[in-house]
């Protein structure tokens, strides 16, 4: 799961569905990397970790937060600076695979940056996913 600002609700939506309380019913793994501004513009942030902390490890949640992509250090803030990008994704993604759906939900430069126009089912040419050899069938823009 790619998300950007209040592209987290569908999200947090897809999660509660995602990480049920029962352990014999799960879905393997989801990572969530998810880029604000600053730490107090992460919306859902206790909730997400709190989820993430019962998942039985199921669940990654990966905030970053910055206002550019080489962002200096945030007193107080010991997680991922900077932008949401590929570097990031990669460190948290699964290679492309039959059975991976990458996520997608934020302002439009994050779909533009992503797979293209949300507008758009196809995977933009040129942009992180079809770089990383993700397709259409393995992206999910909402």
């Amino acid at each position: 799961m790619v998300a950007g600002g209040t592209g987290i609700t569908p999200m947090y939506q897809a999660l509660q569905l995602l990480i049920p309380q029962a352990p014999e019913d799960r879905v393997e793994s989801i990572a969530l990397l998810y880029g604000n501004k600053s730490p107090d513009d992460i919306l859902l942030k206790e909730e997400l970790d709190e989820l993430a902390a019962r998942s039985g490890g199921r669940l990654t949640v990966t905030h970053v937060v910055g206002t550019a992509a080489d962002q200096a250090p945030i007193p107080g803030w010991d997680g991922a600076l900077g932008w949401v990008d590929e570097a990031k994704f990669k460190a948290v993604a699964p290679p492309p695979a039959d059975d991976v759906l990458v996520m997608v939900c934020g302002l439009p430069a994050l779909y533009e940056s992503f797979c293209g126009p949300r507008t758009e089912a196809h995977v933009a040419e040129g942009s992180i996913l079809a770089r990383l050899g993700y397709g259409e069938e393995m992206v999910a823009k909402f």
